[in-house]
C-alpha cells in the first residue's frame, strides 16, 4: 500500500489505438528511506465500453515488477485496474501477477490531478 501520490495528470480526451479514452498518469519516486523507489501507472478507460487498460512498474529496494494489460503485443503478467473518483482525484486499485507470477497488489490515493499538455505534432 502506499501514501498519497500528489502529482498526478490526467486528460479526458485521449486514444488508445485509436479508441478515444481518458488517461491518467502517476509517477512518483520514492525517498530513500521508503519501500518504494520508484512507480509509474498508465491507466486508460475507453469510452467505448471496453475493458480498461494498464501498464504499471514498480522498483523497490529489492526487486522490480511489471504488469501490462491491454496494450499493442503480449500482455506481461495479468491483472486487473479500477480507479474510483472522488472530488478532483481518485483511488486506483492494482491486482495482479507479474511476468514471473509474483502476486502485485497496489492502491494508490490521489488527492488531486494534474492536466496533460499535449506535445509534438
Amino acid at each position: 500500500m502506499m501514501r498519497p501520490v500528489p502529482a498526478v495528470r490526467h486528460s479526458p480526451t485521449a486514444a488508445i489505438h485509436n479508441v478515444p479514452a481518458a488517461l491518467w498518469l502517476v509517477h512518483h519516486t520514492g525517498s530513500g528511506r521508503g519501500a518504494i523507489k520508484r512507480l509509474n501507472l498508465t491507466f486508460w478507460r475507453p469510452k467505448d465500453g471496453s475493458p480498461e487498460r494498464f501498464s504499471l512498474a514498480v522498483k523497490s529496494r529489492s526487486s522490480s515488477h511489471r504488469i501490462d494489460v491491454g496494450g499493442r503485443g503480449k500482455p506481461v503478467g495479468s491483472g486487473k485496474a479500477a480507479l474510483s473518483l472522488k472530488g478532483t482525484g481518485g483511488r486506483f486499485e492494482i491486482k495482479g501477477k507479474d511476468d514471473s507470477g509474483t502476486p502485485i497488489e497496489v492502491i494508490i490515493k490521489c488527492p488531486a490531478f494534474g492536466g496533460i499538455e499535449a506535445e509534438g505534432g
